[in-house]
């Protein structure tokens, strides 16, 4: 069980942090409450810093490293919390500053080094104490005040060793973030519910999984997830230079491998890009919404006096304001979806599901049999072929145009795109078997690709069309004056009756295979539109 984190009460004190333009400013939890369902209100402290330097207009957030060799404290009640100070080590204080990186990644605030002696020392200030412990908590921080004791961060001695290091940068990164004015999401008056309330969401929660207090997690966050980032974001504004420019985003890097990731993007035409990952992902474009890259993050927790284990599989989520305009699929079977926005997204070499949602999008399915979703019925939408690709119009969804997707399908019927392929088979057997007006049997149709999707071969296809329309093992002279009939609009002349069945006595053709000539010829493909089928589409019910 890894232990919970400290948040902290401000006590008084005198001794004045350094620059003295850090003051802090009241944030009422109110002002929050509308925003994000609530979910911002339940993590806000009620203060902030407050100093923005006139030339960039960040907020300036000083820190340093408190050592017992050069620190001056002056609390008033909270003096064990510095009479057992220890500094950290060099690791630890490069740990700090990658963890205070990345806070600044995703709000308007630069942290400032400066030394901590009788002079001056950071309105955030970093040292270990046995206080913590004997609290039995692993950190404790303060809020952000005009108070001595505002801002400070300790860290309990029993986590200095190298042993927690798997763990530090999240104890850091929760502690440093009450120091900035963020708090515990189950603490006062606003809280997340039960469900909203786990680490995936926060690093201020203490649940690894929903309902738990306390646990284990295989892997912590390093930083700010989707929540914290809204809060940071509220308090301090947006950092618009991070990625601004046209950014990739390689899902297979560490970043993404190792743990949860929210990714903060300031601007430009950004991709998520799964191309290097040796499985199929689920990618989602849309602000909040959680990415199955295939990082894996076990946790576990006792809920109600019961071990409850969980495996987080979707791991990556993008922020509140971010846009991530493209998303690219690994060479397996991918499911990709995009924003409200204008979209590209391409699958690799697998059987592709790919969905536009609002906005003019491009969707590329690359190799395989790939699917285009559909929130909506067929009705409102048109499909038509052009040099570029296939176009879909919908007012839901606006005008995708698709390249390499064979399939689309609607909340009440599918399309198949692929008429120079399996769709093309299934369509020319359906008119040459059944019949010209076959092809609109949506049902029929569906029956068909449904086989040839499942691998059945032209030959075993075209039987098997054979045997449902003139029952098995049907005689020649029944099938040439089936398919002739159809195909032609009359039944046949003796003549031509007895050539066929000739040509089936001795061998040049075999049921199946005079089917599928039948089915493909020029007489065939008039009859049942090819042309305007390609165009159009071939609708099908499963």
């Amino acid at each position: 069980m890894s232990p919970v984190h400290g948040e902290g009460v401000i006590l008084p004190g005198a001794y004045a942090t350094s620059p003295s333009d850090n003051a802090y400013t009241f944030v009422a939890q109110a002002d929050a409450s509308s925003l994000s369902g609530g979910s911002l209100a339940a993590l806000m402290a009620g203060s902030k810093w407050s100093g923005i330097d006139a030339g960039t207009h960040k907020t300036v957030i000083t820190y340093s490293f408190a050592d017992p060799q050069t620190s001056v404290y002056s609390y008033e009640d909270a003096s064990g919390f510095q009479s057992t100070l220890s500094a950290f080590s060099a690791a630890d204080r490069q740990t700090t500053r990658d963890v205070l990186a990345r806070i600044a990644s995703v709000c308007n605030v630069e942290f400032v080094e400066v030394q901590d002696n009788a002079n001056e020392c950071g309105v955030v200030r970093y040292g270990y104490s046995q206080q913590p412990n004997a609290m039995h908590f692993a950190g404790y921080a303060f809020f952000p005040s005009s108070n001595a004791i505002g801002g400070d961060i300790w860290i309990g001695q029993d986590q200095s060793g190298p042993q927690w290091d798997y763990y530090k940068p999240d104890l850091l990164l929760h502690e440093t973030l009450h120091a900035i004015g963020l708090k515990h999401p189950f603490d006062g008056n606003a809280v997340l519910g039960t469900a909203q309330d786990i680490i995936p969401n926060t690093v201020m929660s203490y649940s690894p999984v929903v309902g738990a207090t306390s646990g284990f997690m295989s892997q912590y966050p390093v930083s700010p997830m989707a929540m914290d980032i809204a809060a940071l974001q509220y308090l301090y504004g947006s950092n618009a230079a991070t990625n601004a420019g046209n950014t990739v985003y390689d899902l297979a890097g560490p970043d993404f491998q190792s743990g949860f990731t929210s990714v903060w993007d300031g601007g430009g035409s950004d991709t998520l890009d799964a191309s290097r990952i040796a499985h199929g992902v689920q990618l989602d474009l849309a602000e909040g919404a959680l990415s199955d890259v295939g990082a894996v993050v076990r946790a576990s927790g006792m809920v109600n006096g019961t071990r409850i284990y969980t495996n987080y599989t979707a791991t990556t989520s993008i922020a509140a304001g971010a846009s991530i305009e493209n998303a690219v699929g690994s060479a397996f079977a991918d499911q990709l979806a995009g924003s409200n926005g204008a979209n590209w997204m391409q699958g690799g070499a697998g059987n592709d599901s790919l969905e536009g949602r609002g906005g003019d999008d491009l969707l590329d399915g690359g190799d395989g049999q790939d699917v285009a979703l559909y929130a909506a019925s067929r009705a409102g939408y048109s499909i038509a072929r052009g040099a570029n690709g296939v176009t879909v119009s919908g007012p839901a969804t606006g005008t995708d145009t698709m390249v390499n997707v064979e399939r689309l399908v609607f909340t009440d019927g599918k399309v198949a795109l692929d008429l120079d392929g399996y769709a093309g088979t299934v369509a020319k057997l359906l008119g040459a078997v059944f019949g010209a007006g076959a092809v609109h049997n949506t049902g029929y149709a569906g029956i068909g690709l449904n086989f040839a999707d499942g691998g059945m071969g032209e030959q075993a296809l075209a039987q098997l069309a054979l045997d449902t329309q003139l029952g098995a093992h049907a005689g020649n002279d029944a099938v040439v004056d089936l398919l002739y009939t159809n195909v032609m609009g009359a039944a046949p002349s003796a003549a031509a009756h007895a050539q066929y069945v000739a040509l089936l006595a001795d061998g040049t053709y075999t049921q199946a295979t005079l089917a599928l000539e039948a089915a493909g010829s020029t007489m065939n493909q008039a009859h049942i539109d090819l042309v305007g089928l390609a165009a159009h589409g071939l609708a099908y019910t499963a």
